[in-house]
Parts: structure tokens; C-alpha cells; sequence
């Protein structure tokens, strides 16, 4: 028996293609966009290549690295609510999310991760316990 981690969305969508849960996750983007807690300088595109493949596209002008990394942490999240990977074989995780942080002068990719998701604590002064939009469960 494994550990699962299961994003809080993950079965209210399970079936939605990767090209589905990049418009999806887009769509939440925008949304806490709006509501200002992701900078507004930054543009984001998110989009799928492939089958289990999900890629995040930002660029902001005029940033600081501090804020390019809180937006790719927000957008880390974001996608994680939709994501199921057993810990023990993350091969077959829903998918895997590319992100890519590019130059707004050049349009070149200045430094690039791909992750799974994000496990977070709810209450920042907790070191030690799990929470946000994932949950883990032993899988059976």
C-alpha cells in the first residue's frame, strides 16, 4: 500500500482530458487574477502539449524574481487541485505541469521546473503538517 496525494477537485473532474484541465485550470487563473492575488503585471498561458502533459507559460514584465516565483507558486497550486499521483509511482500521476518563465524582452525561457504539484501547511507557523489542496491517502 502507497500514499496518494489527491488534489481537493480531483473527483469532481476525473474524466476531463489534460487539454480540459488546461482550460479549466486557465479559467481559475484568471479568476484569482481578478480578485489580486496574483500580480497583474503577469501573463500567464496555460496549456497542454500532450496527454498528461500540462505547461504554464509567464511572463512579467518589469518583475522582480521574487514575484515571477509567487506567481509560479500560485499557479503550482492552482493546477494541484486537479492532480492524483501515488507517491510511489509518480510515472502515472494525472500529469505532470511544465512551467516555463520567460524574458518579456526576448520571449526566451529564463528558467523552467516541472513538478507534480505542491504540498503546503495551512498555517504557515506549521512545519509538520500537511494541507492546502492536496490530501494524503494511503492507497489501497
Amino acid at each position: 500500500m502507497g500514499i496518494e496525494i489527491i488534489g481537493d477537485l480531483f473527483d469532481e473532474c476525473p474524466d476531463l482530458t489534460t487539454g480540459e484541465l488546461a482550460a479549466r485550470i486557465q479559467a481559475d487563473v484568471t479568476d484569482v487574477q481578478n480578485d489580486g492575488e496574483i500580480d497583474p503585471r503577469a501573463r500567464i498561458t496555460v496549456t497542454s502539449p500532450g496527454p498528461g502533459l500540462l505547461n504554464a507559460h509567464i511572463t512579467m514584465p518589469g518583475a522582480e524574481e521574487a514575484a515571477t516565483s509567487a506567481v509560479a507558486r500560485a499557479v503550482t497550486e492552482l493546477a494541484t487541485h486537479y492532480q492524483r499521483v501515488d507517491l510511489d509511482h509518480p510515472e502515472h500521476a494525472r500529469f505532470r505541469l511544465a512551467i516555463e518563465i520567460a524574458d518579456p524582452h526576448c520571449g526566451c525561457v529564463k528558467s523552467a521546473a516541472v513538478t507534480y504539484g505542491s504540498l503546503y501547511p495551512t498555517d504557515p507557523a506549521s512545519d509538520h503538517a500537511p494541507a492546502g489542496p492536496l490530501s494524503l491517502v494511503a492507497a489501497q
